[in-house]
């Protein structure tokens, strides 16, 4: 039994031997250098071979490949092997995002790609103490907005330190939850009637309509859902033949 398992590996190991070198062999028949280097990053990827990356003869074509290796596996000390900064930045940002790790956003050095790492792990894991980590108000207002409209929450609505991207956040919620209440937290009477417009169309109630507070407004508010139950009615009724 363990003289099988031993041939078994043995032959495992030249199988990968040979795919290797015929891949070596199938890019050196490229004329063009960019070709073949394309090649071997692409042959290098597929086997996660660090070594076969360095057979391509531009710089810049071995660091795509050790990057790309490098996020695909998940392999932090790959990413220090590269010498482009930005590069690297990419990479160690990319792993950190896949493991939700945002102690790994601390060590980039450019704003870019920290905002990148800190915005995307905070909305992924729904954890909005991280956006206050981003550079900028407008960078950490739209995180908080991200996470208020991905998870239904009104809270995050609150940290946001714009009054119009405030009532934008409790906008989307409320009509997604078709929560009346929540249109009062608007201030903008434009969105806050354009709130109960939305609810009232959704649910098809005219009642929500006298929320508005302007009889024109109101009045066109009924007339549309008139409409919306007649155009209903009247599909329902060509499915309903159709299906006879």
């Amino acid at each position: 039994m363990k003289r099988k398992l031993l041939i078994l590996a043995l032959l495992a190991v030249i199988l990968v031997i040979v795919i290797a070198a015929c891949s070596k062999d199938e890019c050196s028949s490229f004329k063009d250098q960019a070709d073949k280097d394309n090649c071997f990053v692409e042959k290098a990827v597929n086997l996660s071979d660090l070594d076969l990356c360095n057979k391509a003869k531009q710089l810049s074509f071995v660091e795509m490949c050790v990057s790309q290796i490098a996020v695909k596996n998940l392999d932090l000390e790959s990413c220090d092997r590269l010498t482009d900064s930005q590069r690297k930045e990419f990479c160690i940002s990319q792993i950190s995002i896949r493991q939700d790790n945002h102690k790994n956003c601390n060590s980039l050095t450019t704003t870019y790609w920290k905002d990148i790492c800190f915005n995307t792990i905070a909305v992924n894991t729904s954890n909005f103490d991280l956006c206050s980590r981003l550079s900028d108000s407008s960078s950490w207002n739209d995180c908080y907005e991200k996470i208020a409209v991905k998870d239904l929450d009104p809270l995050p609505c609150t940290l946001i330190d714009n009054r119009t991207i405030i009532d934008t956040c409790f906008l989307k919620i409320s009509t997604k939850l078709n929560n009346v209440s929540m249109c009062e937290k608007i201030k903008n009477a434009v969105t806050k009637i354009s709130c109960y417009g939305k609810i009232a169309k959704n649910l098809e109630n005219e009642s929500i309509c006298s929320l508005m507070g302007f009889e024109s407004v109101e009045n066109m508010c009924r007339q549309s859902i008139k409409e919306q139950i007649e155009a209903d009615l009247k599909k329902e009724s060509v499915q309903q033949n159709t299906t006879v």
